[in-house]
């Protein structure tokens, strides 16, 4: 398994963070919480671990 160095981490979680704003920007703010709402659930129904508290 290669271990990602600091710089490729802060990379990536900046391109999430982009990519969130643009999804919520084409789909707004409202529907992208429900979307992630459905997806904590199904996660938990799936593993049976909750995603968030």
């Amino acid at each position: 398994m290669i271990i990602p160095t600091c710089a490729q981490r802060e990379q990536s979680s900046i391109l999430m963070r982009r990519a969130r704003q643009k999804i919520i920007q084409s789909i707004g703010q409202e529907a992208y919480d429900k979307r992630r709402i459905d997806a904590d659930e199904e996660f938990e129904r799936i593993t049976g671990i909750k995603a968030r508290s």
